[in-house]
């Protein structure tokens, strides 16, 4: 079986430098392709005082260092948002990740942010890639 139908794109959350006027800290996301599946669970549907809520769950299973926060895309072009993980080993070997997944409908540019691409290197000279995301305008409550 190849491996080919098994990459995912990770996209590693780093927080950036906090905003004078509103306190958050901007997002950034390095990504990289990593070996591994996500197999969606099914949808919930929440009444909330403020109208209805409704969330698409997941597992991803993947060998790569993940955390929380960080976001996955499948091959199907979906990107999922890492809510929890749990290591699975064997005995005393490492195999894989477990990862509870929660799935974003518009990410990396969501309403209200922008974002640009990023390039860095480490001390071996090895080039990064990314992008920052930004507060473009406020929301404020009615």
């Amino acid at each position: 079986m190849s491996t080919e139908k098994f990459q995912l794109t990770l996209y590693g959350l780093f927080l950036g430098d906090q905003d004078p006027i509103t306190g958050h800290y901007k997002k950034g996301y390095v990504y990289q392709t990593i070996t591994g599946a996500v197999v969606p669970r099914g949808g919930s549907l929440a009444y909330l005082s403020a109208g209805k809520y409704s969330s698409l769950s997941g597992v991803a299973y993947t060998n790569y260092e993940v955390q929380k926060g960080d976001v996955i895309k499948d091959e199907l072009g979906n990107y999922w948002e890492i809510i929890e993980k749990q290591a699975w080993p064997w005995g005393n070997q490492f195999v894989y990740y477990e990862c509870d997944v929660k799935k974003l409908l518009n990410f990396p540019f969501t309403a209200g942010f922008f974002g640009f691409e990023i390039l860095s290197s480490d001390e071996d000279g090895n080039i990064t890639q990314g992008f920052e995301t930004g507060f473009e305008r406020g929301y404020f409550a009615l």
